[in-house]
C-alpha cells in the first residue's frame, strides 16, 4: 500500500496506506522471505505484479531493474511477478516503460495502477514532445527515479536506484580495459573522436540488453558514460548497472545536483568536462591506488542507494 505520508511536491494522494516502521534496525529485525514468488502466465497467483510495456523492444532496458524490485517484493512478504507486457491479473501492477505507449495506458490503467519513471520529464523539450504520457503520469501514482522530476508530477515519490544483477557473478579477469554501450549520437562522437587522439579506444556496443549488458560491462576494466547532451544528468541508471560487478563506472559526471552521493566521485572516477575526464580515465588505467580510491568509493555509494531503496519499498508496501 502507499504511504501517505506525502514527500515534499506532492499535492494529492489517491490511494490507501498503512505506515510500517523504517529505520534500517526495524527492518532487520522484521525482514522475512515468502516461498511463493511464481512466473507462471496467470497472474492469479500473485497480488503485485510487474510489467514492462512490450511494444518498444528497447524497454528491455528496465528489466534488471524489474528483478531487484520483484526480488525486495517477494523478501518482504509479497507474491510477485514480472510480464513482459500487459497480462490480466487481479494484482496491483507496477508499469515499466509506459512512455513509449501512454495512450495504452491511459485507457488500462486503474486507479491503484503504479508508474516508474526514468525519463527526464524535467526538460522541456521532453515534455513538449511526449503530452499523453505527461497527462498518464499526472493521473497516477509515480515512482519517479529523480526528484528533479517531481514539481511536473501529481502524487510522486523519488526512489534511490539498487544496484543491479545481484544474482550474477563478476569476472575477476577483463577482456578489454573500456566498454561503452549506449546510441550514438554528434555530441557522443566528438567525444570518442577526442578519445581516440588521446590513445583511448573503448569497445562500443549498442542495442543490447538484459544479461548481455551485464556480461559486457563484466568484460571490461572501466565503463565509459559519454553525455547524451550538454543537460544530461548523472547517469545513475548505468552506474548502478556496473555496481556490483568489477567493473569501474567512470567518464562524464552529468549534473550530479540532485545526486549530492555522486560528489565523492567528482574528480575520481566521474568529470566535469572531456578534458578533465581523458586525463582521469587514463590515471584510473594505470595507477592501481587511484583505481582502487575510486572502486572503494563506487562501493559504498551502490551500498548506501541499496539500503535507501530497501527503506523505500517498505515505506510504500506492507502486507
Amino acid at each position: 500500500m502507499l504511504n501517505q505520508n506525502k514527500k515534499k511536491n506532492n499535492q494529492k494522494n489517491t490511494a490507501k496506506i498503512f505506515p510500517v516502521p523504517i529505520s534500517l534496525e526495524e527492518i532487520n529485525q522484521n525482514l522475512y522471505r515468502t516461498k511463493n514468488f511464481s512466473s507462471k502466465n496467470l497472474n492469479s497467483d500473485c497480488n503485485v505484479s510487474i510489467h514492462i510495456e512490450n511494444n518498444n523492444h528497447f524497454n528491455k532496458i528496465f528489466i534488471p531493474f524489474a528483478k531487484e524490485l520483484s526480488k525486495k517484493l517477494n523478501q518482504i512478504g509479497f507474491n510477485c511477478n514480472i510480464k513482459w507486457g500487459d497480462k490480466e491479473t487481479n494484482a496491483r501492477k507496477i508499469i515499466l516503460g509506459a512512455h513509449t505507449n501512454p495512450k495504452y495506458w491511459l485507457k488500462n490503467a486503474n486507479n491503484t495502477t503504479i508508474i516508474i519513471n526514468f525519463e527526464p520529464i524535467h526538460k522541456q523539450s521532453w515534455r513538449l514532445q511526449n503530452p499523453d504520457y505527461l497527462k498518464l503520469l499526472r493521473r497516477q501514482c509515480v515512482f519517479d527515479y529523480c526528484e528533479i522530476n517531481l514539481p511536473y508530477l501529481e502524487e510522486s515519490y523519488s526512489f534511490k536506484t539498487p544496484p543491479f544483477y545481484s544474482d550474477l557473478k563478476p569476472k575477476i579477469n577483463k577482456e578489454f580495459d573500456i566498454i561503452f554501450i549506449g546510441s550514438i549520437n554528434k555530441f557522443r562522437i566528438n567525444t570518442l573522436k577526442e578519445l581516440h587522439k588521446n590513445g583511448l579506444k573503448p569497445e562500443i556496443r549498442f542495442n543490447i540488453f538484459g544479461d548481455d549488458v551485464y556480461n559486457s560491462i563484466n568484460g571490461a576494466k572501466i565503463y565509459l558514460n559519454i553525455d547524451l547532451d550538454k543537460n544530461s544528468t548523472f547517469n545513475e541508471y548505468r552506474f548502478m548497472s556496473c555496481a556490483q560487478t568489477n567493473t569501474l563506472f567512470a567518464g562524464h559526471s552529468g549534473e550530479i545536483k540532485y545526486h549530492p552521493q555522486a560528489e565523492k566521485l567528482v574528480g575520481l572516477s566521474i568529470f566535469k568536462n572531456d578534458i578533465e575526464m581523458t586525463q582521469g580515465v587514463k590515471n584510473l588505467l594505470f595507477d592501481s591506488s587511484h583505481l582502487l580510491n575510486a572502486f572503494t568509493a563506487q562501493y559504498e555509494f551502490a551500498e548506501e542507494h541499496k539500503k535507501k531503496f530497501d527503506i523505500f519499498i517498505r515505506q510504500h508496501f506492507s502486507k
